[in-house]
């Protein structure tokens, strides 16, 4: 595990540090995995400012806000490292699902990712983009998100919360993502959310994430944690519901990505509690 701190300029650790969350009793038996794809090895894929200061900002939340002290934090994950944790092709058992097997109680799993995501051409579904991707075998090189969901299905927890800080339009913030190819808009086949997974998205299908340059994160990963340290308290009564929280965030995602950058960006709530 890597420490919070790694790497920050001053500036962006004023910032963190301005991010305030009630602090709650941890336990032992929760679990987070928290990866950050900024470095890709090709070339031809973009990097993604802001995806390590996502995994910083992220655990700061996940150890203050949540009180989970079981952390595996991964900057610039490669295909391989994210097939060991959440299994390969029909096979689900992996790391994370052999440590919370282990456990004499259940607990709470949260995975976040914040990097690049694509669209395989072939079946039109999305794929978290490891930083070792070959970008003319995306298909190939990338994991598969509906992989990851089911994986996340079969791991035995009271809570399965997964945070996906991408897009899958085949273009980036900063250009697509595959710099000599003319950008073309890709719609991505909305797989199935099993029903005992809670998910959100940076983005509907066909848009671009959008980075906010003035604090370093992600504009979707910046108003998840405003909303998570009590912004998103809209009647002011303590505390914050499932749909406050939506309202929240997708109000100022939508709104910023519009006034800094002109283009639309929806984040997209699967929660299990609504099915």
């Amino acid at each position: 595990d890597r420490s919070p701190s790694r790497g920050l300029g001053d500036v962006y650790k004023r910032q963190v540090s301005k991010l305030e969350f009630s602090k709650v009793k941890s336990s032992q038996y929760d679990f987070a995995v928290i990866i950050g794809n900024k470095n890709y090895v090709n070339k031809d894929i973009p990097t993604v400012k802001s995806a390590h200061n996502d995994v910083i900002a992220f655990r700061k939340y996940v150890e203050e806000g949540l009180g989970i002290k079981n952390v595996i934090e991964i900057r610039d994950a490669s295909f391989t490292q994210m097939k060991v944790l959440f299994g390969g092709e029909s096979n689900h058992v992996a790391k994370v699902f052999n440590r919370l097997s282990s456990q004499s109680k259940k607990g709470r799993l949260f995975v976040f990712y914040s990097g690049h995501g694509v669209v395989s051409l072939s079946d039109r579904k999305g794929l978290l983009v490891p930083v070792d991707a070959d970008p003319q075998l995306y298909s190939q090189t990338a994991y598969p998100l509906e992989r990851l969901y089911e994986s996340i299905s079969k791991i035995p927890a009271t809570e399965r919360h997964i945070i996906v800080d991408a897009c899958f339009s085949g273009m980036s913030a900063a250009g697509p993502l595959i710099a000599r190819a003319s950008p073309v808009m890709i719609s991505v086949s909305e797989g199935e959310v099993p029903a005992n997974v809670n998910v959100v998205t940076a983005t509907s299908s066909g848009e671009v994430a959008s980075w906010d340059q003035g604090n370093g994160n992600s504009l979707f990963t910046k108003f998840y944690l405003l909303g998570k340290s009590g912004e998103a308290d809209l009647d002011r009564d303590g505390d914050i519901s499932i749909i406050e929280f939506e309202e929240y965030v997708k109000t100022n995602v939508r709104d910023e990505a519009l006034r800094i950058h002109q283009r639309s960006q929806n984040p997209v709530f699967n929660y299990s509690v609504y099915r």
